[in-house]
């Protein structure tokens, strides 16, 4: 493992700063399912422009496939963990509302 393999947990923890951020939670939703949408279609463009689907060695390679290379999963990364952050703040907001009204009923 290189010290380069590490620095894809920082989109990870992007998310979940986001996720725990955002309020109200379904911004962070939306916002997560919109990188994610945003992957999607970078993984479509990359496959229909750039049918190596990698940069060979000593070949030269185009700009873009090295920006799509680093921001497709980077965004890929980021919205699920910021669907995952979300969704569950979501769930514990409704949950912890659901205590409280059975509180106050009894």
């Amino acid at each position: 493992m290189s010290p380069t393999d590490v620095l894809w947990i920082l989109p990870a923890l992007a998310g979940v700063a986001l996720g725990l951020r955002l309020r109200p939670p379904t911004l962070g939703l939306l916002l997560g399912f919109a990188f994610v949408v945003i992957s999607f279609v970078l993984f479509g463009y990359s496959i229909d422009h750039y049918p190596n689907g990698d940069c060979q060695a000593g070949a030269p390679c185009p700009r873009g496939e090295h920006v799509i290379e680093f921001v497709e999963p980077g965004a890929f990364i980021l919205g699920s963990a910021l669907v995952l952050v979300a969704f569950s703040r979501t769930v514990w907001d409704y949950w912890s509302a659901l205590r409280t009204w059975r509180r106050r009923r009894a």
